[in-house]
């Protein structure tokens, strides 16, 4: 059954209803992010604009220097107008320098609105503000953001972490019997087939054995020359002889050396998922230090939105709302469609117009 998801559907108006509802203290940062924004795109159209005129400037003044040095090339300069022409580009290239490096407040306010774009209109949000150490802001913020390193690093040592025999003899028995499924001939092409002709008169076909064949990544069979492809051979190969292979590989995997930090799948499952539920934490002590520091505190550019406004998804909030349905399944195609962004009986009304019901 295909699934239609819609996502992009966003009117400012919903928008604003989503971040209306947040909890109070964030609708309160929310205003600051909003005046952070509005100072940013003001600081960006003072900067375009005094850019545009020092460029005038510098290229009259290029030309008249231009012009100065032609006409003083062989001759002495006494008045020193050339220096002082020289002076007046150096000037103008040091002010256009200056104002290019003019760097706007932290605006978060764009990214907040893509977060709220992809929420579904069923989330809810819950107040969670951490505590904050005692100590001084900067050496807490510099201890918080050393130990969110040392957990990332950790949990990507995990990720690479080789697997136990257990995991490593499953995986490599999967992929065996991805392979003999591939690699099983077809055998009902053996047999005589009727087949009706367009005058309804039916004819008797030879049928023939097919074997499986090799193919690119995209999916195109390779060609070993007109209609000859070429044999998946180690596919049919695995088919024929499939229990014979994983003895092989038992025994191989078996005499092989162990690697010390060998993990099963569920240890590794459960240790990664301890350290995200730590970074989470991390994050949200990382924005009430920031918070509690009385002074400007740049954020991390990759801080989680949610962690910035400390709000907290609460975990039964995707369930569908008994009044408003979420999926169509009275298409006459059989269409499964949800819509993230509006309410599923408009969708359904547009989709059954569509179908002229």
């Amino acid at each position: 059954m295909p699934i239609i998801v819609d996502r992009e559907y966003r009117d400012p108006a919903e928008i604003n209803t989503i971040l209306e509802s947040l909890p109070d203290h964030t609708r309160e940062k929310l205003e600051s992010f909003r005046t952070a924004d509005f100072v940013a795109w003001s600081l960006n159209g003072k900067k375009y604009e005094e850019l545009k005129e020092l460029n005038d400037e510098l290229i009259t003044a290029n030309i008249s220097l231009r012009s100065h040095q032609r006409n003083y090339a062989d001759k002495p300069d006494p008045q020193g107008i050339g220096e002082e022409l020289q002076k007046t580009v150096d000037r103008i290239k040091a002010r256009m320098q200056e104002v290019q490096n003019i760097q706007p407040p932290q605006n978060l306010y764009p990214r907040v609105l893509e977060w709220a774009k992809a929420l579904p209109v069923v989330a809810r949000f819950e107040p969670h503000i951490a505590d904050v150490p005692k100590g001084d802001p900067k050496e807490l913020l510099e201890r918080n953001r050393i130990a969110r390193e040392d957990f990332l690093r950790e949990r990507k040592e995990l990720q690479r972490a080789p697997l136990d025999f257990e995991d490593a003899y499953s995986r490599a028995k999967q992929e065996i019997e991805s392979l003999a499924r591939k690699g099983a001939p077809n055998v009902v092409g053996l047999y005589h087939v009727g087949v009706d002709d367009r005058f309804g008169r039916t004819r008797y076909t030879q049928g023939t054995l097919s074997f499986p064949k090799q193919i690119t990544q995209e999916g195109a069979y390779i060609s070993e020359g007109g209609d000859k492809y070429k044999l998946d051979i180690l596919a049919f190969i695995a088919s024929l002889h499939q229990d014979a292979i994983m003895e092989k590989l038992e025994a191989a995997l078996r005499d092989a050396q162990r690697p010390f930090d060998a993990i099963s799948i569920p240890d590794r499952t459960a240790k990664i998922a301890e350290i995200d539920a730590t970074l989470s934490e991390l994050e949200y002590e990382e924005e009430s230090i920031i918070m509690a520091a009385g002074y400007e505190i740049e954020r991390r550019s990759n801080a989680s939105i949610e962690s910035v406004l400390q709000i907290r998804r609460i975990a039964d909030a995707e369930a569908k709302p008994k009044s408003e349905p979420n999926d169509i399944t009275d298409l006459p195609d059989g269409t499964l469609a949800i819509n993230i962004g509006k309410p599923a009986s408009e969708t359904v009304k547009e989709l059954k117009e569509v179908a002229g019901l």
